[in-house]
């Protein structure tokens, strides 16, 4: 059986941890090694924990995260890193980029958004995503005729696996192109169906051919 993905979870907001960590453990293949509550902890957390991933605020006490992350980076250079932010400037995104950091997405967006930086930086991409939901290298751009896209507020990673679904494509076939887990587009699905208001078994696909 293969092992569980490690992310060590590094922010000073009980609130925020807690929600965060019920997002992440939606996905089985996940697992919480440790939480902290600053920069300084979280180094000393690795001197005896090596996760496959820290997901960090760029702003704690003591040592911030970006400061942490250079030190991280320097050290551990194996493990992958994503900040987080209540705000989005250029130049932190820049200089987050600069040290070596593989991923970053403010607080403000949703889970799948969430869900889905953590995944594609697992799966060796950096994903920097901005307030829009736009990322850095974002798939290439899709002819979507249907305005009820918009309405609906489907991200660029759902509208990119209602083409799959157009195509006949199961969701393990899916995933396997996209290289995701069978789970996580599985959760995709359900979440296009909630948003379109779609309750047939067959729904997404008739959907995508009538409006894609």
């Amino acid at each position: 059986m293969k092992n569980k993905t490690q992310i060590i979870l590094a922010d000073d907001h009980q609130l925020m941890c807690d929600g965060l960590i019920c997002i992440i453990q939606e996905n089985p293949q996940y697992e919480i090694a440790a939480v902290v509550n600053n920069g300084r902890e979280l180094l000393q957390k690795l001197n005896g924990t090596t996760p496959d991933l820290i997901i960090f605020d760029l702003s704690m006490p003591i040592m911030n995260g970006i400061e942490a992350a250079e030190r991280i980076k320097k050290d551990y250079p194996q493990i992958k890193l994503i900040g987080m932010s209540m705000y989005f400037e250029e130049t932190i995104q820049n200089k987050l980029k600069a040290i070596g950091v593989n991923g970053f997405f403010p607080k403000l967006e949703d889970s799948e958004v969430f869900l889905d930086c953590i995944q594609r930086v697992i799966n060796n991409e950096n994903v920097f995503v901005r307030p829009n939901g736009a990322i850095d290298n974002d798939i290439p751009k899709l002819n979507i005729t249907d305005n009820k896209l918009e309405k609906y507020k489907l991200s660029k990673r759902e509208i990119e696996i209602l083409f799959q679904i157009k195509e006949g494509k199961t969701s393990k076939q899916i995933a396997e192109s996209l290289n995701l887990s069978y789970f996580t587009i599985e959760t995709h699905r359900k979440r296009i169906s909630k948003k379109l208001h779609i309750k047939e078994h067959n729904g997404l696909f008739k959907y995508a051919i009538e409006n894609l």
